[in-house]
């Protein structure tokens, strides 16, 4: 039953804390929620990268971005970030 409830909402980005977008630039990472509120954070770092996966620290949030497979390279993009300010 829990199931039933937590997923839907959480996958279909419905939840008002469901991220919506995410901007990572030189030195900053900012993330949007579904409730428009918006965050920044200066102090970021990688806590796991695979082809498939990127798990982002930012404080004591955890922020899991998997590959979008229709837009192809799109966690690749992310993974050059990081292996080139690593």
């Amino acid at each position: 039953m829990w199931l039933a409830y937590f997923l839907p909402r959480f996958l279909q980005l419905k939840h008002p804390n469901s991220i919506v977008e995410i901007a990572l630039n030189e030195g900053s990472f900012s993330i949007k929620k579904n409730d428009q509120s918006a965050r920044q954070y200066f102090d970021f770092h990688l806590q796991y990268q695979s082809n498939f996966l990127v798990i982002i620290r930012a404080d004591k949030n955890f922020v899991v971005i998997f590959k979008d497979a229709i837009a192809g390279g799109s966690l690749s993009q992310i993974n050059r970030y990081f292996n080139a300010h690593s």
